[in-house]
Formats: C-alpha cells, sequence, structure tokens
C-alpha cells in the first residue's frame, strides 16, 4: 500500500501558529493514523518528545513571506523518500472525517500528480472560476484564469515531473516573496505540469465574491455533496450554538448538495440548499447559481 504522509509548516516564532499547527497535527492523527505527519519549521522549539507529529524537520533560520512556506514544502517534497503521496496543510486547516487517507490514495491511484483547491476570481458579470483549473473561460468579455489556493495541496511524491515543477515554483517563489500562489500557478503554465482542481467536499474554503466592489461579506463555499473532509479556516462564534464550537459537526450535519454562507460579520454559518434559495441569497450576481465552476463534483438536488 502506497505511503501517504501529512506535511505541515510553520516558520517564525508566533505563539498562534506554534500552538494551531500542533492541535491541527492531532486531530489529524486522531482520525486518519495511517497518515504518517511531517512537521517542518525553522522553529527549534516545535521539535520536542511531546510533538504530535511523527517527525519534525528543523531546517534552519531564514525568513522571506511565503518564500519560506514554499521552501519548506518543497525541500521535504523532495528529499523525503519514506513517501508515495504528499498532502500540505496550513496549521488552520481542520480534518473532519477519517477518509482523508482513503482519500490520498485514490488520487496516488488515479494517476493524478498535483491537486488543489481554486481561487474564487470573478468580476463583472460574476462568474465563478473555471470548471478545470486549465481552462479559461469567458466572464462578459474577459477571460477568467484560476489561481491555486495553496491552504492544501496534493502531489504525487514520486514524479519526476512534479519534482520539476517544484523547483521551478521555489525559484519563482524567491522572485515575488509576497504570494505563493501566483508563483505556482506560473510554474503550472512553464512546466505544462497537468493540474488536477480539488472538490470542495475534500478541501473547502469560504470564497468572497470582490473585496473593492461588495467587501468581506458575504462568503460561501461553492456547492458540495456528501461529507466534508478538510476545512481552510473557520470563526468559532460564526458556527451556530447548537454544534457547540465544533465546525465538522456543522458542515457534516447534512450531506445532502449545499454551500455555505456566511452572510455578515454578526451571523452564524448557514447551509443553501436549494438553487431558489441561492438566487435568494446571492441576488446582486444570481449568474453564480447555476454556472457550471460552482458545482464541480456536485449538482443541486431537486
Amino acid at each position: 500500500m502506497p505511503m501517504a504522509c501529512g506535511l505541515f509548516t510553520v516558520y517564525g516564532s508566533k505563539q498562534r501558529y506554534l500552538d494551531e499547527v500542533e492541535d491541527t497535527i492531532r486531530t489529524l492523527k486522531g482520525l486518519n493514523p495511517q497518515i504518517f505527519t511531517i512537521l517542518a519549521t525553522n522553529n527549534e522549539r516545535l521539535n520536542h518528545p511531546g510533538s504530535p507529529a511523527d517527525k519534525v524537520k528543523v531546517m534552519g533560520n531564514f525568513t522571506g513571506g511565503f518564500y519560506a512556506r514554499t521552501k519548506l514544502i518543497t525541500e521535504v517534497g523532495l528529499l523525503e523518500p519514506s513517501c508515495d503521496i504528499f498532502i500540505s496543510m496550513d496549521s488552520h486547516v481542520r480534518t473532519c472525517t477519517s477518509d482523508l487517507y482513503d482519500g490520498l490514495i485514490k488520487f496516488y491511484s488515479s494517476g493524478a500528480l498535483l491537486g488543489t483547491n481554486i481561487e474564487h476570481a470573478p468580476f463583472p458579470p460574476w462568474c465563478s472560476s473555471p470548471l478545470i483549473f486549465e481552462q479559461s473561460k469567458l466572464c462578459g468579455k474577459r477571460p477568467i484564469h484560476s489561481m491555486p489556493h495553496n491552504f492544501v495541496i496534493v502531489w504525487n511524491a514520486r514524479s519526476k515531473a512534479v519534482e520539476a515543477l517544484f523547483r521551478v515554483w521555489l525559484e519563482y517563489s524567491y522572485r515575488d516573496k509576497r504570494d505563493d500562489q501566483k508563483p505556482l500557478y506560473e510554474a503550472l503554465q512553464k512546466t505544462n505540469l497537468p493540474h488536477t482542481r480539488l472538490r470542495e467536499g475534500f478541501a473547502m474554503a469560504l470564497k468572497r465574491i470582490h473585496h473593492r466592489n461588495f467587501g468581506f461579506y458575504p462568503r460561501f463555499t461553492y456547492l458540495v455533496q456528501g461529507r466534508v473532509t478538510l476545512i481552510h479556516s473557520h470563526t468559532i462564534s460564526q458556527i451556530p450554538k447548537e454544534y457547540n464550537g465544533d465546525i465538522c459537526s456543522f458542515l457534516n450535519s447534512k450531506t445532502t448538495p449545499r454551500m455555505v454562507i456566511e452572510k455578515n460579520r454578526k451571523s452564524s454559518y448557514r447551509f443553501i440548499e436549494t438553487i431558489n434559495q441561492c438566487f435568494d441569497e446571492l441576488k446582486m450576481y444570481p449568474q453564480i447559481c447555476n454556472d457550471t465552476g460552482l458545482s464541480y463534483g456536485a449538482q443541486w438536488g431537486q
């Protein structure tokens, strides 16, 4: 059976991230003990006997914004010989189910090379991102290109093509240390590596339409069907009270087709369960409700 590895990266000394990453690893290991976890860091404090990670790699004292994260991911991804399939996760990503391991093995067995969720990148008339990463679709008269959303990255650790991609990604990230998503996008274009869009139910993230035009809210997910495996981030105070602060219990209280919406700063998370409800809730940009990019791997119920 292929060996699945989970990679977490922390650089710097912010206590929030140090605590957060260890809690995240404990949750993943509690639900998916088959996954071998690696914590890559430049902080010696995380290398202690009580670490929940199976392995801690202290990789030198370096700085440089997102470049540090890219360096940790690419170096471990290239130098860890025991792993067949890797998943890297941000320190705040929450594991909700025990089928993460099975999902990674399916990804590896499918022959896919690298996968991420995608950023929501719209403009008038407010289309969703393309159905497939490599597509460039017209929204009005302008093309949309999907940016990878790197809170979760899955890759085949045995692939020479992925190895070549990582070297280009690191080079591009060194040039622009402010971001890791645009350098990965450009590296994918340069190397022509096939990219897999992860389904929203596997790696869920709240998106917003356009912060300059509409502000931070509303935030919403794309359509999901079945159980949610991973959630990017969440605000505990927004979880409905009956779930006692457990975001996973809320997300998986239903398995029918649904979106999650956060209407404003004071509102709780809610489900949108029909296309008509979607039209009502997102009425300033209703095109999104029946756009193909919204419903990747899921479709509205009757």
